[in-house]
């Protein structure tokens, strides 16, 4: 898809992690954007290019090249890439 892609992800939260205190902490959906996005769900591999913008409740991440791969099994993430004039914001830092 291309101009002004906007899409909603609901990943499934990370066991790993500590348990949420807040409502907003335990797994809100995603919102991404970009101008063009690309998703092959042989490979679980999503792609957003060009002033690409992620904004969950970990935080919000921008950058020119944003590429996720969900696990096989589950909607949830295993590997975030971004590239090219990257900005990274969690829990209000920067």
């Amino acid at each position: 898809a291309s101009g002004d892609v906007v899409t909603t992800l609901a990943l499934a939260p990370d066991p790993a992690a500590p348990p949420a205190t807040t409502a907003a902490a335990r797994g809100g959906p995603t919102i991404l954007r970009a101008a063009t996005f690309t998703y092959r769900d042989e490979t679980r591999r999503a792609v957003y290019e060009t002033k690409a913008q992620m904004n969950g409740d970990q935080g919000d991440l921008r950058a020119e090249h944003i590429e996720l791969r969900l696990k096989a099994d589950e909607n949830a993430l295993d590997r975030l890439d971004a590239r090219g004039d990257v900005d990274v914001r969690l829990d209000d830092r920067q």
